[in-house]
């Protein structure tokens, strides 16, 4: 249990909050491309600023990347607090 609970906690706040972000961009920039993709398809560019297929994927992963970051960093944050009070950090 102590293994699998570092694995979530990571080495310090700061590290569960990073990989937090990082994973946070990651789906979000997936996400992001794919609706920009075939939101700019569907609707032939009305909702996507007029861009269509490639360059809507383009600006939907930009777009994705940078809010699944913000809740990444809300979420890392949220779990490093929640390991901060299960002492889960050497606090040297």
């Amino acid at each position: 249990m102590q293994k699998a609970a570092h694995s979530v906690c990571g080495k310090s706040p700061a590290d569960r909050v990073a990989k937090s972000v990082i994973s946070g961009a990651a789906i979000g920039a997936v996400t992001g491309a794919f609706g920009g993709f075939v939101t700019g398809e569907i609707f032939g560019g009305e909702v996507t600023l007029g861009l269509t297929g490639i360059p809507g994927a383009y600006v939907g992963a930009h777009v994705g990347a940078a809010v699944g970051a913000v809740n990444g960093l809300s979420k890392g944050a949220v779990l490093a607090g929640i390991c901060y009070a299960g002492f889960m950090y050497d606090n040297n």
